[in-house]
């Protein structure tokens, strides 16, 4: 009998929700079928700077007039690493670097690098390792914290904060490139921190229109605003000629010399790949600078830059020519941290 009674409430119960919920909907779909929706997306970060953290190796000159150095650091994981330290580099701490130092550089992962192994970047700072002294250099957002999401700064009166030159700076801190230096941090994410010392760095100044109008190609304009030379000049580049146009030297050196061109015999000289679907590869890198192009690589978009007018991104099949859009059969793709594209790319640069 109580079961009967109990199932019985539970039918009435679930009756009147039934009959409450048909309400409901009759009412909602007397109101307007659209609603408006605001709400702000949210743009993508990347950090700003990459820390090399290792022991000097070896200290070389570098350049033409031997102002810059060339740093050989080797990481924990026993990788060398070059780093191209320069006039504009800048130094936490005001010592000289010495063979068996431990160091921390700071590389622009935004700005454009030349393929070369061991891998080489421009030293924007660099740090003498200390035991219970962290260093960060990050760009940090309206909140404070850092591009990579891995440090939130909440500054004090007694954060010492200054510009480059030793200037004491009192500006704002929000959207600004930071070398930050902290001893503690929670063990939250991101980590948070009382800096003991903030540098705040320099903006790039933005190029006008007119000074930047050589070229329409914005990869050539980011190219220019490097505060350093191209690193490594390939051997096989001709530097009396760098200033001419690729396609001009292409057309020059694609010549027929009665037998192969220079196109047919730089691929015939690589190590080609064949993809599932039928297409033949060759390394982008390889076989561009042996036609006596500069390969670029900028690490913040995933893009190989030959030259200042020609881009392709990795898993694109659009090449960039200028203001051209070139389209290749299949993607550029990464294999065993080398990039391939098609035999057809460099058919299409020409």
């Amino acid at each position: 009998m109580t079961s009967i009674l109990s199932a019985a409430v539970i039918s009435l119960s679930a009756a009147s929700i039934t009959s409450a919920s048909a309400a409901d909907i009759g009412m909602i779909q007397e109101r307007p079928e659209v609603l408006p929706i605001k709400a702000e997306l949210n743009e993508e970060k990347q950090a700003q700077f990459i820390a090399v953290k290792g022991i000097i190796e070896s200290i070389s000159e570098y350049g033409a007039d031997g102002t810059m150095k060339k740093v050989a650091v080797e990481t924990a994981k026993d990788q060398i690493i070059h780093m191209i330290v320069s006039e504009d580099t800048y130094f936490i701490d005001e010592k000289e670097l010495e063979e068996g130092m431990e160091i921390v550089a700071f590389y622009d992962a935004t700005k454009p690098v030349i393929l070369i192994y061991p891998p080489q970047y421009h030293a924007e700072a660099i740090a003498v390792a200390e035991k219970g002294r962290n260093v960060k250099a990050d760009r940090f957002d309206r909140d404070l914290v850092s591009y990579d999401g891995m440090l939130k700064l909440k500054p004090s009166e007694e954060t010492d904060v200054m510009l480059a030159d030793g200037t004491p700076y009192d500006g704002e801190l929000e959207e600004r490139s930071l070398i930050v230096i902290y001893d503690v941090s929670t063990r939250s994410i991101p980590a948070q921190t009382n800096p003991i010392k903030i540098i705040v760095l320099p903006e790039e100044a933005a190029v006008p229109a007119e000074e930047g109008a050589a070229s329409e190609s914005t990869h050539g304009e980011e190219l220019n605003k490097a505060p350093y030379p191209p690193l490594e000049t390939p051997a096989q580049f001709d530097e009396t000629r760098a200033n001419e146009p690729d396609n001009k030297r292409a057309d020059e050196e694609n010549v027929n010399d009665g037998t192969l061109s220079e196109l047919t015999r730089v691929l015939e000289s690589v190590e080609a790949v064949e993809t599932e679907e039928g297409h033949l590869l060759v390394p982008l890198r390889e076989t561009a600078e042996k036609l006596g192009h500069l390969v670029f690589w900028r690490a913040a978009d995933q893009t190989v830059q030959i030259g200042r007018d020609i881009s392709v991104a990795i898993g694109e099949r659009i090449v960039h020519k200028q203001s051209e859009r070139i389209e290749l059969e299949t993607e550029a793709t990464m294999i065993d941290h080398v990039t391939y594209v098609p035999v057809s790319f460099f058919e299409k640069i020409q």
